[in-house]
Formats: C-alpha cells, structure tokens, sequence
C-alpha cells in the first residue's frame, strides 16, 4: 500500500534492472527493520532457539517482490509462542525442566509444578510477529514511498 505504483511500474519498463536493484534493496531495509523488531520480542526461553530461529527472505522479480520475517522452528512451536497455549493438556516437561534449572535452579519436580500450571492455566501469548508488524507498518510504508518517489525522480528526469 504505497504511491507511485503506476509510475514505478513505468520506470521499471524503462530500466528494469537498475528498479529492481532499488526495490530489492529497499525491501532487504524493510525485513531488517521488522526482523530486528520480532527477535526483540521474540522470548528468550531456556535456551534462546527460538530468537535465533527467526530469518528473513525475499522471493519475485522486478518489482513484484515479497519480504518476509519468518522462523526455521518447528511452526507449531513458534504458533505457540506467538498466540499462546490454551488451557488443557499439560506441556511437555523437558524444555519446562531445561527452563526452570537455568532460570531458578529449580529441579524436575519444580518443573512439573510449572507445566501442571501451564496445563490448567494456559499462557499468553508474546505476539512478537504481530506487535511488530503493527510497529513497523508506518515506517515501511514511508521508507517505500520515500523511495519509490526517489526512483521515479531519478528516472523521469
């Protein structure tokens, strides 16, 4: 959702490659941005794999490319976290246990204590993937207008 569209699409017409290059390079910008913003609010954990799990990529041609900011995690994993776990089945003990001994010092009986609890009560989700979409959204938005504006200046004069 930005301006100039039509007018980037005729620039590109012209110089295709140069517009790529600058729409490639401005998308890579925009990943940065949204990925530095999920790993902040990505929780650290026990072991912090998932903060290190998150990667970004590009995919297309010209100018019809798509960034995204995305985990190599397991999905229903990274779902979790982001959502939350609903009340119902207790959680598996070991990643609990792993958490509970470097957090706390705490042993096995302490982390069945913490997954009974997250059994009955369920937990909140961090949101880290929302929460920073909904951050980034404004400054993305202006960096890609600033730049598709810079493109079609540059072509049309």
């Amino acid at each position: 959702e930005t301006r100039g569209v039509p007018e980037l699409q005729t620039a590109f017409s012209r110089f295709p490659a140069e517009v790529e290059r600058d729409m490639r390079q401005t998308m890579e910008v925009a990943t940065g941005m949204v990925h530095a913003e999920v790993v902040d609010r990505t929780p650290v954990g026990a072991t912090g794999l998932a903060r290190r799990s998150m990667t970004t990529d590009i995919k297309g041609t010209g100018i019809d490319l798509t960034g995204r900011v995305f985990s190599r995690d397991e999905p229903v994993k990274i779902a979790s976290l982001e959502t939350g776990r609903k009340p119902g089945k207790m959680p598996p003990i070991d990643p609990i246990a792993l958490w509970v001994k470097r957090k706390f010092g705490g042993d096995r009986s302490a982390a069945f204590l913490v997954a009974r609890a997250i059994g009955k009560r369920g937990t909140k989700g961090a949101k880290m993937f929302e929460r920073s979409y909904e951050l980034t959204k404004p400054r993305v938005e202006r960096l890609f207008d600033q730049r598709i504006q810079a493109v079609i200046t540059r072509v049309f004069r």
